[in-house]
């Protein structure tokens, strides 16, 4: 099977976490390209930028649709998805999508937190809801660095938060809201004890899931 990751914004640097973040999960009959969306905005902060992001990234999955048997957004704000699943055959997955789904698997109670500033609050809490998850959100937080900014010396930020999340909101599950993040997950789930998720594996998981059941209930002889 094939599963597209789809950066939608244009910075390589993200692209190149992303693709480490997702080289665990090659095998076992999974193929996985990592493409860039080459006009998408430098960073998604804004609804503006989450507007262009959408329309660049339905733009490259169309294109690029007879390549891929399912394809991930990979981006917390899930830009374009609502237009891709209704536009496209192929199943397409949203990194906060699937990550909010993960996480309600693991814990009744979760956290998101965003790499940019206090007006990310309100944004997740709206795109939790649409999700219908909006009484399993214990918190969301911010590191306040912006999509560029997310470092190796912001990970002591991100930490002070999760504890936060953890021991003042009772958050089981904390989902790291921003592709930047990818690549971290794995040793802070090790250090604090709970599902801490980058959204690159629920992500995969959930397409391999869509593509196997089309294959079971369809038919599909594609992959």
């Amino acid at each position: 099977m094939r599963i597209l990751l789809l950066n939608p914004n244009s910075s390589e640097d993200i692209t190149q976490k992303i693709k480490k973040a997702a080289q665990k999960y090659i095998g076992n009959g999974v193929e996985i390209e990592v493409a860039t969306t080459i006009h998408g905005p430098a960073f998604i902060e804004t609804a503006y930028d989450e507007m262009v992001a959408a329309k660049e990234s339905l733009k490259e999955l169309k294109k690029r649709e007879e390549s891929y048997d399912a394809a991930v957004i990979c981006c917390f704000a899930d830009p374009g998805l609502t237009e891709a699943k209704e536009c496209l055959k192929k199943p397409v997955v949203g990194m906060l999508e699937a990550s909010v789904l993960a996480a309600s698997l693991f814990s009744s109670r979760l956290s998101i937190i965003s790499s940019c500033d206090w007006k990310s609050i309100s944004f997740f809490i709206r795109k939790i809801s649409s999700y219908g998850m909006q009484q399993k959100l214990a918190s969301v937080r911010y590191i306040d660095t912006g999509v560029l900014g997310v470092t190796e010396e912001a990970i002591e930020k991100l930490k002070k938060q999760i504890e936060k999340c953890i021991y003042k909101d009772g958050a089981g599950a904390v989902l790291l809201g921003c592709a930047a993040f990818s690549n971290m997950s794995a040793d802070l789930s090790k250090e604090f004890g709970i599902f801490v998720t980058d959204g690159i594996g629920p992500s995969i998981g959930i397409a391999k899931m869509m593509i196997e059941y089309q294959i079971i209930e369809g038919g599909n002889q594609s992959v």
